[in-house]
C-alpha cells in the first residue's frame, strides 16, 4: 500500500488537488518537562507536538484493501514549513524534533507526534523579586505559505498530562492565542504562553539567609563597643552580606532595569 500511495507521490506539493484550497493543519502541545534559566531568562521545553492534516493524494477504499491506517516516515510526506519564532535562536520543526513516523489514515488524514525542544524566551520584572513570575511565549508561524495557503490552529490548550512538575518552579497557567489573518498574503502564526512561580520552598531559601544576617548585625549592637568578640562578628556579618548580595545579582535577570524592592 505505502509503495502504491508513493509511487507518484511529490512531497514537495501542498497536499490539495485546487490550488486554491487552503491546507489546515492542526497542533496540539504536551508538555513532558520544563527548566527554566533564571539568569537569561529563558525557559526550555521538552513536549510532544502533535500536527495533523489532511492530505488528498494520500487515501484509499478501507473496504477494498482491508486497510485502516498505516504508518509512514515524516521525511516522505509533505510536511507544512512551519518554524519557532522568538528572539532565541529559532528553526524549522526539523531541526528541534527529532525524526518520527506519522499515522496516515485511509481517508488522507496524517497525524505526526513528534518529540521537541525549544528554548523560549521570558520577560519579568525584579521588582518583586523572588514572587516575580515568568511570562513566556512560543510562537509559530510558515515561512513558505501565506494565510491563504495553510491555516494553523490549536485543537485545545497545553496538555499537561505527561507533565513532570519541577522543584523551583511550578507551572500556573497556560494559554493558545491563533492569529486571524486579515490579508490572503499574511503568515499564518499561533503562540503557546506559559505564567510560572517559584515553589514556596524556595522563598525560604532565598529569604531565610538574609534575615539571619539583619538579626545578627542588629544583635551586635547590644555588645560592649570594646568587646574583641564584636569585631568578630562584624567581620563575619559583613562577609555574610556580601556573599548575600553576590547570591542574588547571580540569580537576578541581566537584562532588566529593575531593582529589587529586597
Amino acid at each position: 500500500m505505502k509503495k502504491l500511495l508513493c509511487s507518484e507521490y511529490d512531497k514537495t506539493e501542498r497536499p490539495v488537488r485546487n490550488h486554491n484550497t487552503t491546507v489546515n493543519v492542526t497542533l496540539l502541545m504536551y508538555v513532558k518537562e520544563y527548566y527554566v534559566i533564571e539568569r537569561e531568562p529563558s525557559l526550555i521545553l521538552s513536549v510532544w507536538l502533535s500536527l495533523s492534516w489532511m492530505d488528498e493524494f494520500l487515501s484509499w477504499d478501507r473496504a477494498e484493501y482491508g486497510l485502516e491506517m498505516l504508518n509512514i516516515d515524516s521525511s516522505e510526506l509533505w510536511r507544512p514549513t512551519i518554524q519557532t519564532m522568538d528572539s532565541k535562536p529559532s528553526g524549522t520543526l526539523r531541526k528541534s524534533c527529532r525524526d518520527h513516523e506519522c499515522e496516515l489514515k485511509h481517508n488522507g488524514n496524517v497525524s505526526c507526534l513528534s518529540p521537541c525542544t525549544f528554548e523560549v524566551h521570558c520577560h519579568s520584572t525584579n521588582v518583586e523579586w523572588p514572587f516575580d513570575v515568568l511570562d513566556c511565549t512560543l510562537y509559530f508561524s510558515s515561512w513558505l505559505e501565506y494565510a491563504s495557503q495553510l491555516n494553523m490552529t490549536a485543537q485545545s490548550n497545553v496538555s499537561k498530562q505527561y507533565l513532570k512538575e519541577k522543584t523551583n518552579w511550578q507551572l500556573l497557567s497556560t494559554d493558545v492565542h491563533t492569529h486571524t489573518a486579515m490579508n490572503y498574503d499574511d503568515y499564518p502564526w499561533i503562540s503557546f504562553s506559559f505564567a510560572l512561580e517559584r515553589h514556596m520552598g524556595v522563598y525560604a531559601v532565598v529569604m531565610t539567609p538574609g534575615f539571619m544576617v539583619v538579626v545578627v548585625s542588629l544583635a551586635v549592637l547590644w555588645m560592649h563597643s570594646a568587646s574583641p568578640e564584636r569585631l568578630y562578628i562584624l567581620s563575619v556579618t559583613c562577609l555574610g552580606h556580601y556573599i548575600y548580595l553576590e547570591y542574588i545579582y547571580w540569580h537576578l535577570d541581566y537584562n532588566t532595569n529593575d531593582v529589587p524592592k529586597i
